[in-house]
């Protein structure tokens, strides 16, 4: 689904999801909670309908940090089997006062790390509501020991729309990283119509809707009008935020009885539709409106399998919050571009062939400049899969790529970068399109300046002998006398022409994220992101006569073929130079060293 078009449905259909037409419910004192009150809690257990379960009150705690926590057991078919499992969060517990009547005391909120997962700590309902839903905080970037403790945060990231193999290679790189992640399906089963969050339904606290979803999954604690609290615990307790509220769908609940950190029940469940914004990420609850949405990226990725003909679309909206400071410290469009790139990629091909040939162009458009940045790259691969045999180097490549991109403008410290979209145009074949130099010819006497007719000799990988017919410009201070030219051309991507690591590296880098300086002007910040377009032609080495090292130059690139290998071309320099008009100099940036597929990109990047 495109993501301009699903932010329109989305407004359409977002008054449905309102709960102002709901009463809010009656509340009980912390001061009126006592063991022996009857009670019950509400929350989802499978689908989008609310179950009820027991609660016993065994006694209100302090933990020391001076909010007092109700300590509770529950019981019932809803949790005999699980007990209260990750999900379970916010879920609102009623007990009868004296007149018979059903108030909140609270919200489940904390495990105890019993066997069966039967007891919590749930935050009082008034220290929940005492969370307003615009926090008046001043706004600043979180410190690095802030980010360290975002990512022990209570609540899982759960991400959905990603393969198994590459939502297995995401947890464990957020398991590494110290946050937990959840594999979940891709929204719900058909079509879901957006549900009225009231207290007890699922909820999707995201950063991210459409194709790839990037949240946690609670419970509604309490409702009045379209205001909405839930969790009973923060998201990631950095106060100020704009990210996606969400409704959503449980699968089941996934039993674990051993209650340790990392190791426990959870919801298996997806957010699906888009409320309106969560605007409070506080320590007792996080708070939102339904109603308008938060400001939105699109992130477009289309994919086209050149064998078969066969393309993929994704579509993916990221929540911006530039103009609340990234209170987490980074942005989560740097995890979720890489995220979409790859998965896009590997739909496209149906797998992760290890030999591949693939193109990949990004274009990044910016409010603050009217040109947008963008680069181009071609990905030659062989082999390199990872630990399991599953991840293939070319979908690494180009998540990294992409990545760097990203990263580049996250770490732009001159002044505020409102992205406006992210678009990733990729061209994908199976098998490996390489060949290696056998040798090459040209006339037997050159003249420094001139551009000289060569004729290159290729063997095509388990192939015939090619011959390409290239122009090679000699350069003016060449001396005269016999001369050996050597070309050189570009191996194969391997594993070392990763920078930021192979398979879960690159995603534990994402999570780990960075604090740089970067560039200081929107030029040389668009400079970075064109020079990840890397030249993988074949250079020229032209000898230099005292200095060391010979001169290194782009000489050719053919837009279907990987050449590598070397050879030397012998030839006679005559004495004066060709008298020619000022030329700009040949720069690996400019289109001498930019490979043909990607010098229609400034015309690409014109016409959007």
């Amino acid at each position: 689904m495109r993501p301009r078009l699903a932010a329109l449905s989305v407004a359409a259909l977002v008054a449905l999801g309102a709960p102002s037409a709901r009463a809010a419910d009656p509340i009980m004192p912390l001061a009126d909670v006592a063991p022996g009150l009857d009670c019950e809690a509400r929350t989802v257990i499978r689908g989008t309908e609310i179950t009820t379960f027991g609660v016993e009150i065994i006694d209100v705690v302090d933990y020391g940090d001076g909010n007092p926590r109700i300590l509770i057991e529950a019981f019932g078919p809803a949790v005999d089997e699980t007990g209260l499992a990750q999900g379970f969060s916010g879920s609102p517990i009623y007990c009868r006062d004296d007149a018979g009547q059903l108030r909140v005391i609270g919200a489940v909120a904390l495990g105890v790390g019993d066997f069966g997962n039967r007891k919590d700590l749930a935050t009082p309902i008034e220290e929940i509501l005492g969370e307003p839903v615009h926090p008046r905080l001043p706004v600043r970037r979180a410190s690095a020991a802030e980010r360290q403790s975002v990512r022990r945060s209570l609540t899982p990231l759960t991400v959905s729309g990603l393969s198994p193999a590459l939502g297995g290679l995401v947890a464990r790189a957020g398991a590494r990283a110290g946050r937990p992640v959840i594999a979940a399906p891709a929204g719900a089963p058909g079509s879901l119509p957006p549900q009225q969050l009231v207290p007890g339904s699922a909820m999707g606290v995201s950063f991210s809707s459409g194709d790839i979803t990037v949240g946690g999954i609670g419970t509604v604690s309490y409702t009045r009008g379209n205001k909405v609290w839930g969790f009973g615990h923060p998201f990631e307790n950095v106060g100020r935020r704009s990210l996606l509220l969400q409704d959503a769908y449980v699968y089941d609940v996934i039993n674990n009885p051993i209650g340790v950190e990392g190791i426990t029940s959870y919801k298996l469940a997806a957010p699906v539709n888009d409320l309106g914004t969560l605007l409070n990420d506080a320590p007792s609850a996080v708070v939102g409106r339904v109603g308008g949405l938060p400001d939105l990226i699109p992130v477009d990725v289309r994919a086209r399998d050149l064998n078969s003909g066969r393309t993929r679309t994704s579509g993916t909206l990221v929540a911006d919050e530039t103009d609340v400071g990234f209170p987490a410290g980074g942005s989560p469009l740097s995890f979720i571009g890489p995220l979409a790139v790859f998965q896009t990629s590997v739909d496209a091909l149906g797998g992760t062939p290890a030999r591949q040939f693939d193109s990949m162009c990004v274009r990044i458009k910016l409010r603050e400049r009217r040109r947008p940045l963008g680069f181009c790259n071609r990905y030659a691969t062989e082999g390199g899969a990872g630990d399991e045999g599953i991840i293939a180097l070319a979908q690494n490549l180009q998540a990294a790529d992409v990545a760097q991109a990203l990263a580049l403008l996250e770490g732009y410290r001159a002044g505020k970068l409102h992205v406006e979209s992210v678009d990733a145009r990729l061209g994908l074949s199976r098998g490996l399109s390489q060949g290696f130099l056998l040798s090459a010819s040209a006339p037997r006497t050159v003249r420094p300046g001139q551009r000289v007719p060569v004729r290159v000799r290729v063997r095509m990988t388990r192939g015939a002998v090619k011959t390409f017919r290239v122009r090679l410009r000699m350069p003016r201070d060449l001396r005269p006398g016999r001369r050996s030219i050597r070309l050189v051309g570009t191996p194969a991507d391997t594993i070392d022409t990763l920078e930021g690591g192979f398979g879960e590296d690159i995603f534990f880098e994402l999570f780990e994220g960075g604090g740089s300086l970067g560039p200081r002007s929107l030029d040389a910040l668009a400079k970075q992101v064109a020079k990840l377009s890397r030249f993988d032609g074949v250079r020229a080495a032209f000898p230099t006569g005292r200095r060391r090292r010979a001169r290194l130059v782009p000489a050719f690139v053919d837009s279907r073929v990987r050449i590598s290998g070397s050879t030397a071309l012998k030839l006679r320099v005559a004495g004066r130079p060709v008298r020619r008009p000022r030329t700009r100099r040949i720069d690996e940036t400019r289109d001498h060293g930019v490979p043909a597929f990607a010098r229609g990109l400034p015309r690409l990047l014109r016409s959007r």
